[in-house]
């Protein structure tokens, strides 16, 4: 199982396995889900390009309130998020 680092100068926190392409489909609802493109795809190719020459970094960094946003949006359900951003 891959481990993804997600660090902001000394701060870190790691998600595994599935928790990463969560995360990724966590961020793709909430309103950076566009703007943190980059953030997006590099959650989605190392989960889903494991054991591959062009799998990402095994270390995804981040500015202060991207690791801020990331870290609680870890912690939360899918559902949580989704009713939150829910455009109905």
């Amino acid at each position: 199982m891959s481990k993804l680092t997600i660090k902001n100068d000394e701060h870190s926190f790691s998600v595994e396995g599935p928790e990463i392409i969560n995360l990724e489909l966590k961020l793709n609802i909430t309103d950076y889900g566009h703007t943190w493109k980059k953030i997006g795809d590099h959650l989605f190719n190392f989960y889903n390009l494991q054991n591959y020459a062009n799998q990402p970094s095994d270390i995804l960094y981040t500015d202060y309130e991207q690791f801020q946003f990331l870290k609680a949006l870890n912690r939360r359900t899918y559902d949580d998020i989704r009713k939150e951003y829910s455009r109905e």
